[in-house]
């Protein structure tokens, strides 16, 4: 409904040929092939929130900070994280929160669950960031059981 007020505004109201035209396909493809989601623990979606909304904050203060003053650059580099996260889907969200994290991001997620990260500090203490947000995404996707670190 909001993607649908949203195209009317930006689309001035017209366009709506493209949606009656695509949307039997959405509808028989949903039908043909179902979208199967992994078993997710919702008592655990709030406090998964409550980290992105505080990493968010963080981030956009890195952001500024960085902005503000160009030399905290010098330290960049790259590093891999191994996941024990199963589910591909979890790997994928997982892949894309981290980038959310302050001077993070994701440059690439191989099918072992191995992420190669770009760092902006390579001191900065991410592992512990990462791990975080890693444990909180197996409690929604009822991974935690099987998280061992060896």
């Amino acid at each position: 409904m909001v993607a649908a007020a949203c195209w009317a505004v930006l689309t001035a109201n017209s366009g709506w040929g493209f949606f009656a035209c695509v949307l039997p396909i959405l509808l028989l493809w949903q039908w043909y092939s179902p979208l199967v989601l992994p078993a997710v623990r919702w008592r655990y979606f709030l406090p998964l929130l409550g980290l992105f909304l505080r990493q968010l904050v963080m981030g956009g203060l890195d952001v500024a900070g960085r902005a503000l003053m160009p030399q905290r650059f010098d330290r960049s580099g790259f590093a891999e994280f191994q996941t024990r996260l199963s589910s591909a889907q979890a790997q994928m969200l997982f892949a894309s929160l981290i980038s959310l994290l302050p001077g993070t991001c994701t440059v690439s997620l191989q099918p072992a669950g191995r992420l190669q990260l770009h760092l902006l500090d390579t001191e900065a203490n991410w592992q512990q960031e990462v791990l975080a947000l890693e444990q909180q995404l197996a409690l929604l996707f009822a991974e935690s059981d099987k998280q061992e670190r060896v």
